[in-house]
């Protein structure tokens, strides 16, 4: 049941981190101004917007996995949370993880931090995760009744 749980976790956080990572990607290379050429179509180009997505889609599984490790730890918690609040706690954990890599980036050039994020998105999902979860499951109408049970 607990592993069940943290791949579902995972796959909704990954959902959120492909969308959420794609629009952070867009963002840094916009404000960094490292748009590319006009080959590459500016930053709302095709190629920079194939290119986000796919960046996006791969670190997502690194961040995705470390998400169900935090889940699974917490899989008491977050067994007895609605669904709808178990989609949220895993979007806000999305949300919060490119919010962080995203200052991360604006830092310098994405040669000297671009190891750092890798860094990042590795541990920070896990460790966000932590702190996210016990707090969405304490919003009021968060827990099931203790007589529904989820077979699912």
């Amino acid at each position: 049941m607990g592993l069940r749980l943290a791949r579902g976790a995972a796959l909704r956080f990954w959902l959120a981190f492909i969308l959420g990572g794609t629009v952070v990607n867009l963002a840094v290379n916009a404000a960094l101004g490292s748009c590319g050429g006009p080959e590459w179509g500016g930053c709302l180009g095709p190629f920079a917007i194939v290119f986000s997505v796919l960046a996006s889609t791969v670190l997502g599984v690194v961040a995705a996995l470390s998400y169900g490790v935090g889940v699974f730890l917490l899989r008491r918690t977050f067994t007895v949370m609605i669904d709808s609040y178990r989609v949220a706690s895993s979007a806000v954990t999305a949300l919060a993880v490119l919010a962080v890599g995203y200052f991360v980036l604006t830092l310098g050039p994405a040669d000297e931090v671009g190891w750092l994020v890798l860094m990042l998105v590795g541990p920070l999902p896990c460790l966000l995760s932590l702190l996210v979860v016990p707090v969405v499951s304490r919003v009021r109408g968060a827990r099931r009744s203790p007589d529904v049970r989820d077979d699912g």
